[in-house]
């Protein structure tokens, strides 16, 4: 569990260092896990992870009821065991995630809908507001 939540919490604010030691978990358990891959199930997890693609997906806006409630719904039915996800709030608690998390920076609801951005290793794809967009972008 520590390497997946080190790999996940560096691509959430963007600290190599912390990547960097996830990494090292796994050169630190190699030797037990080739020989017991089935007692290392959760390393396993973390070490896809890190394999890659990764995707973060950064939903920006009200979440709280109608579309914005309905996209966060949907969101946490997809099994997406590479992804991390971001909610970019507006006003002053935007500017608190933005200082947690790059990605969020530039990932702003449009027009005042909730709003999904989906990215791979990084690279986002056009935002969507509608939420059959969205599982689309996802693979769902």
């Amino acid at each position: 569990m520590a390497a997946l939540n080190l790999l996940r919490l560096g691509r959430l604010t963007g600290d190599q260092d912390l990547e960097k030691e996830g990494n090292a978990v796994f050169r630190a358990f190699s030797t037990h896990t080739a020989q017991s891959p089935s007692s290392f199930c959760q390393l396993l997890m973390a070490l896809d992870f890190a394999l890659g693609p990764t995707r973060e997906i950064i939903l920006a806006g009200d979440l709280e009821g109608g579309p914005g409630a309905e996209m966060l719904a949907s969101a946490r039915r997809c099994f997406l065991p590479r992804a991390i996800f971001l909610h970019h709030p507006e006003g002053e608690e935007a500017r608190n995630i933005e200082k947690l998390s790059p990605l969020t920076v530039e990932k702003k609801s449009l027009a005042g809908n909730p709003t999904a951005y989906v990215c791979t290793d990084f690279t986002c794809k056009a935002p969507v507001t509608d939420v059959s967009q969205f599982l689309t972008l996802v693979g769902k």
